[in-house]
Parts: structure tokens; C-alpha cells; sequence
């Protein structure tokens, strides 16, 4: 059935039916009306210059006559950024000036990424960390030192696999040779000699990582049900 409605432009009264109003429509009375409605122009004060400019009806919310005015008000002390709070930072010290929402909402306050690491890792390391398990071991067995250079002295203080000496790997990542467990120690804690060989640190990386790839999904769960060892 249709419904008596009042043009919100002309004012003329007309007829439309309820499912146009359900879409929005059935404003104007007519196609005419909804145009002119749509491009009569409205005036408007700047906030920034406090100048009268013109817009369209459709631009009803715009507040500034300009890119410039916008770009002005911003920049000042209506900017939500503009209120800032003089601080130092929690790991050096160093002066520095956050917002205002910053200051109230953050514990700590810092003046860069750097120094945000440098406290996290203290600050969330080991039982503090949020996603902390109880941590791993490092213990490989009775007598690991003396294996491990064992294991070196037998492969001539050279990687198995890329040559690599063990004055060149000091020289290039100030350690020694690792020793590497052929079959994971986590699955049989195998330290015998023909299970270890010795590695540089690139070399152990990607065995470690096709070893990983490789493993059956029983080895994988025995792996994952048991304390880490690194």
C-alpha cells in the first residue's frame, strides 16, 4: 500500500511504497527533485581561516575550504600528537618526548628499536616470556668435552663436508668446529664416534634442517615429547 511522504526538497507531498523507503529511497517526489537536491550547494565556514566557502550537499561534513587550512590545523595544537610529555628512555636515558596516550599506556618508554631490544630480551627472556615451556638442556652426556675434541682431532680440526679448518671458522665466527650428531641425539642419546662428525656452522644448519625434514612422525613426536637439547 502506498505511503504519504513529504519531498525533501520541494515539500510537495507524494506517494511512494515501503520497500523503496527500506532501500533509502523515496525521498524526492520526483527524479528532478532528487538532482537538484543532490547539487544544491550549501555555505560553510573554514575552522582554520574562518573564510565562507561553498559545497555541494553531498560534502555536508567538510570543515576546511582548503588542503592547506586542513593541513594548518593539523600541524598545531589540535593535532592529537601535539601534546607531548618529556620522558627519558627506560635503557639509556636518553631525553625524549612521546604523546601523551604513549606515556599514560606503556610501562616502559623507550627512544629507539635498538633499546627496546635491549631491554626485552632481559626484560621477557626465559620464565618471563609469555610463551616460555620450561626451556631446554644442554647436556649431551657424561664426558662431552673430551668427545667433542676427540671427534675435531679425528676429522683433522676440518669440516666433513665443506673443508673448512677450525683457525678459519675462529677467524670467521670466533667459535670452534661444532660436532654433529647424525642421529639426533634427542631419539637414542648416541654419542659413539661413528654417530659424530665434525661441522662448520653453515654446513650444521642445513643438515640440521633436511635431518628435520626427514624425520618419520613417530620420531618427530618422541623429539617433541622430550626435554630440548641444544
Amino acid at each position: 500500500m502506498p505511503i504519504s511522504r513529504i519531498c525533501a526538497h520541494c515539500g510537495k507531498t507524494f506517494k511512494t511504497v515501503p520497500s523503496r523507503l527500506k532501500h533509502g529511497r523515496g525521498k524526492y517526489c520526483c527524479a528532478k527533485c532528487g538532482h537538484d537536491a543532490r547539487i544544491t550547494q550549501l555555505s560553510k565556514t573554514c575552522r582554520a581561516c574562518q573564510k565562507t566557502f561553498v559545497v555541494q550537499r553531498s560534502f555536508a561534513k567538510q570543515e576546511f575550504c582548503s588542503k592547506p587550512c586542513w593541513y594548518n590545523w593539523h600541524t598545531g595544537e589540535n593535532n592529537k600528537q601535539f601534546d607531548r610529555i618529556e620522558t627519558t628512555c627506560f635503557v639509556c636515558n636518553k631525553p625524549i618526548k612521546l604523546n601523551r596516550w604513549r606515556f599514560e599506556n606503556y610501562e616502559f618508554h623507550y627512544c629507539s628499536l635498538k633499546c627496546t631490544g635491549i631491554h626485552r630480551r632481559t626484560w621477557m627472556a626465559g620464565p618471563k616470556h609469555p610463551l616460555w615451556t620450561g626451556g631446554g638442556s644442554r647436556d649431551r652426556g657424561q664426558n662431552w668435552t673430551s668427545i667433542r675434541k676427540k671427534i675435531r682431532e679425528r676429522d683433522n680440526f676440518k669440516c666433513t663436508h665443506c673443508g673448512m679448518t677450525e683457525a678459519e671458522h675462529i677467524q670467521k665466527y670466533k667459535r670452534r668446529l661444532t660436532v654433529h650428531h647424525k642421529e639426533p641425539y634427542r631419539l637414542n642419546q648416541d654419542n659413539s664416534s661413528y654417530n659424530l662428525i665434525a661441522l662448520c656452522l653453515p654446513c650444521h644448519r642445513r643438515i640440521e634442517n633436511k635431518l628435520i625434514k626427514n624425520l618419520t612422525p613417530l620420531e618427530k613426536l618422541l623429539m617433541a615429547t622430550r626435554p630440548r637439547k641444544h
